[in-house]
């Protein structure tokens, strides 16, 4: 099956264990490297779906003072004619 959380965090632990090591040290930096790029695009990606939300958002708003003047526009137009 799945191997525990905590087995995970003790295999990790093990690997980091000597931070003098050069290589244990190169692992650690590249590891928080990607942790951070992933951050970052997930960061990226929310900025865009909030971008997006206000476009629809924005849409919306017209359609609806869309619909709210178009009677009134009609309305007029019946009146004068």
């Amino acid at each position: 099956m799945f191997d525990s959380p905590d087995k995970f965090i003790q295999s990790k632990r093990r690997e980091y264990a000597d931070p003098s090591s050069r290589q244990n040290m190169n692992r650690l930096t590249s590891d928080l490297s990607d942790i951070s790029d992933i951050m970052r695009s997930n960061i990226t990606e929310v900025l865009d779906r909030g971008r997006a939300l206000d476009g629809t958002l924005m849409c919306s708003l017209s359609l609806s003072l869309g619909l709210f003047v178009f009677p009134l526009v009609l309305l007029h137009h019946v009146t004068t004619i």
